[in-house]
Order: structure tokens, then C-alpha cells, then sequence
């Protein structure tokens, strides 16, 4: 069959394609820096941390950006009313401690 060498060559290329997306490095450090910024500066009036969940109540919703937060790997973006509900994959408790310190208030759990 004339087309036998270019299926095959095509199977590679489709399983190269498969292993490359399955084994690469995912973003292993958060940036908090970049976390803060997403929220607009001086945005936060309070976090918490609840249940693998980090919570932020904001100043002024309008000002947040949820694209940014995708970007940094936030999952599970919830907005509701003044306050925003978010987690990671990992580390949320480390981050939100992070984030926190970087705020510089206690959060609601204190």
C-alpha cells in the first residue's frame, strides 16, 4: 500500500504529540506578586482561608482581573458579591500565607 508509510509516520508524530503534552513541566512556583497585582493594588480588604479555598473580599470587584489569575494557574474562580473564592492545584495553604504577608492584614480567620 502507497499510503502505509505516511499513516505510520503520522501514528508517530500523533503519539510524540500525546507524550510531549502528557510529561511536560507544569508551572511549578506561584508568583504571588503576580496574584496581588491581579486583585489591583490595594483591593483587598480581607482573605481567608477555608476548606482548600482561598477567599478574598474586595474593595472593588470591577478592578479585579480573572484572566490574570488563570494565568498565574487559579482554578475554580467564584465571584459573588464583594468577594472572590479561588484555588490552585497545590500550596493553597502556603500561597494564601504568602499572600497574606504580602497584603499585610490579618484575614478573616485570624
Amino acid at each position: 500500500m502507497p499510503y502505509e508509510p505516511f499513516l505510520i509516520l503520522a501514528a508517530i508524530i500523533i503519539l510524540a504529540v500525546i507524550l510531549y503534552f502528557s510529561f511536560r513541566p507544569r508551572k511549578s512556583h506561584v508568583d504571588v506578586e503576580s496574584i496581588h497585582a491581579s486583585f489591583g493594588e490595594d483591593n483587598i480588604l480581607s482573605l481567608s482561608f477555608e476548606r482548600e479555598r482561598i477567599r478574598a473580599k474586595l474593595q472593588d470587584t470591577k478592578r479585579f482581573n480573572a484572566e490574570k489569575l488563570k494565568e498565574e494557574g487559579a482554578k475554580g474562580i467564584n465571584i459573588v458579591g464583594d468577594t472572590v473564592k479561588f484555588y490552585f492545584d497545590r500550596d493553597n495553604e502556603a500561597i494564601y500565607h504568602a499572600l497574606n504577608d504580602k497584603v499585610g492584614r490579618r484575614g478573616d480567620d485570624a
